[in-house]
């Protein structure tokens, strides 16, 4: 099989990158190791890049397959458990949702290539090929750029720059509370730039 796993890539479609949907998108897992532990939870939201309106809202929980690997700490953050996940899916299944979102969206997350390994790990797996562009877009990189600037930010992680930034963080390490404060960190930066 090809390394190469997204279909736009291989098809050479060419979209001006200002009107892609964004793909905010956030993951959550049984670990840090995309060759090890599993994605347990996704969310993500479909914006409009010009108004960053939020189109579409997607969350799924995943039913993890090989708990026995899982980092008890990571289950722990996370809040896993078999009765909240009781309606979880398959990964096949989210990947396939996830893939039929919004073809030749751009993919923008916190920490994104957190995110992107997992993600791509597991559409390897499953051969599979991903919709999406295969650039990924980084708000933490965006973040980092701003604290030269702002002295107030002396860390990168998305609960230190939101309490900052006064940006609210409901529920955080849930994929749907991590991905609306990705959104809004972004959309303040972008705010900051005008």
């Amino acid at each position: 099989m090809s390394s190469n796993i997204y279909k736009e890539r291989e098809s050479g479609t060419k979209v001006d990158l200002r009107h892609r949907p964004l793909v905010f998108i956030d993951i959550e897992t049984t670990g840090l190791d995309p060759l090890q532990h599993e994605i347990i939870e996704i969310a993500c939201l479909v914006v409009n890049p010009q108004t960053l309106e939020i189109r579409k809202e997607y969350h799924r929980k995943v039913w993890p397959e090989h708990l026995e690997t899982a980092d008890p700490a990571s289950l722990g953050v996370n809040k896993y458990s078999p009765k909240t996940w009781h309606e979880a899916k398959s990964l096949k299944e989210v990947l396939k949702e996830l893939n039929s979102l919004t073809p030749g969206g751009q993919f923008i997350g916190y920490n994104i290539s957190f995110d992107r390994s997992f993600i791509e790990n597991a559409a390897r797996e499953y051969g599979m090929m991903l919709n999406f562009d295969y650039h990924w877009i980084d708000v933490m990189s965006l973040v980092y750029f701003k604290s030269l600037s702002d002295k107030k930010l002396e860390r990168l992680k998305l609960t230190h720059v939101c309490e900052i930034w006064g940006i609210p963080l409901k529920e955080a390490h849930t994929a749907m509370g991590d991905v609306k404060a990705t959104l809004a960190v972004y959309r303040y930066l972008r705010e900051k730039q005008k």
